[in-house]
């Protein structure tokens, strides 16, 4: 048992390892698209290009947004976590595997979307300020994806101001700051339903 511990936790920094060379591949693929043959960008699109391209043969594309990167990394960080776990406690429970989907529901699902939100929003902040008629109405445009939540921001402004509509600052600002409130919020509360997750004895 104590040989498999060891075992596990050396294939856990081998795919630590890994985890970094793809970052490295992605970022010196936007500067470097075809990189030359006998190079050191060439050896690494050799080790990590297959495994990345197993991801991008699924078309995991929305718009211009290509989340296969994404996948890829959330699949090497699920097999290294349980490598990980069990080469530290020799054991794996029910009470780990619950807190690892949460962790990865929300690492990899709800906080890349309201990041994503967020920065959309702050778009859209510079939009409302903008001196600039052409800049602010290309930056709304780009924003458009968060209207929802900016109606249901300027509802609620209209239930409270009967007179007027609210400002379109107003709203934005306001819509940013509960953005990042609900973004530390559920940082908080799934940190804290994976501690007990943890505590799970089974």
């Amino acid at each position: 048992m104590v040989a498999l511990r060891y075992i596990a936790l050396f294939f856990a920094r081998i795919l630590q390892v890994y985890s970094i060379l793809i970052w490295i591949r992605i970022l010196i693929s936007w500067f470097i698209r075809a990189p030359r043959q006998g190079s050191i960008v060439y050896y690494l699109a050799m080790v990590v290009d297959p495994y990345l391209n197993l991801f991008r043969r699924k078309r995991m594309m929305v718009g211009m947004l290509d989340f296969s990167p994404i996948v890829a990394f959330a699949c090497i960080e699920l097999l290294q976590s349980v490598l990980q776990y069990f080469g530290q406690y020799g054991r794996l429970t029910l009470g780990f595997f619950l807190y690892l989907f949460l962790q990865f529901f929300w690492g990899y699902c709800l906080s890349f979307f309201i990041i994503l939100a967020g920065i959309l929003l702050i778009l859209r902040t510079v939009a409302v300020f903008s001196r600039n008629p052409n800049t602010s109405a290309n930056l709304m445009r780009f924003s458009m994806a968060v209207n929802p939540l900016v109606n249901v921001i300027k509802s609620i402004f209209k239930a409270f101001k009967r007179n007027g509509e609210p400002s379109e600052r107003a709203v934005t600002i306001t819509a940013l700051v509960v953005l990042v409130l609900l973004f530390f919020g559920l940082r908080y509360l799934f940190a804290y339903l994976g501690r007990l997750c943890l505590q799970i004895p089974v």
